[in-house]
């Protein structure tokens, strides 16, 4: 197995149910089990869950056009991006709902700053099997990422595209602001 990491921003319920359960790739079933969840725990009011149950990009049919992402968990394979390419990890774990939401022409902006300010930035860290062909997909071949790693190369990074649920026991930990392994990345966003 490979140890890899997922960006997100979490409710303090959907950390309970990733360490119990695990995690589960994205659809829509996730997204508006998400929302109602939130709801149900006084994270959002019903007004809000209704506006954006009928807004993400699954309820606009945005995913057809966007949804590079259905059916997929992604993860970091090595820890560098978290202090090379911050920029870029910051987002994941600042906005609650992730992509479904965030990038949906249903969610208006007032509705987006709103969910950046619920939950707490969190990485989650996972054991993958590698010796599965199918549920995993890298933007560079592992093979090549293993040795670029062992040669002590910099700046060596891999995403890893995981098209399976990933089960409770499989989830090593979540780090999350005032822990070490988190607070130990200096530009990753606090709050």
């Amino acid at each position: 197995s490979i140890r890899a990491y997922h960006c997100t921003r979490l409710l303090e319920h959907e950390e309970h149910d990733i360490r119990r359960d695990g995690l589960s790739p994205l659809s829509r079933e996730l997204i508006d089990r998400r929302i109602r969840a939130a709801c149900d725990h006084d994270a959002i009011a019903p007004a809000e869950r209704d506006r954006l149950l009928s807004g993400h990009m699954f309820a606009t049919e945005e995913h057809h056009t966007r949804g590079r992402r259905l059916g997929n968990t992604c993860f970091a394979a090595t820890l560098e991006p978290f202090d090379t390419h911050f920029r870029g990890i910051n987002p994941l774990l600042s906005n609650w709902g992730g992509e479904a939401l965030y990038y949906s022409a249903g969610v208006a902006e007032d509705e987006r700053v709103r969910l950046s300010r619920i939950g707490t930035p969190s990485i989650v860290v996972a054991s993958l099997p590698i010796k599965q062909p199918e549920p995993m997909k890298t933007f560079f071949a592992l093979p090549v990422y293993f040795t670029a790693t062992w040669l002590g190369l910099s700046d060596v990074g891999c995403d890893l595209i995981y098209r399976a649920p990933v089960p409770g026991p499989d989830v090593l930990g979540i780090w999350q602001p005032g822990e070490p392994e988190y607070d130990g990345f200096a530009q990753l966003v606090r709050e």
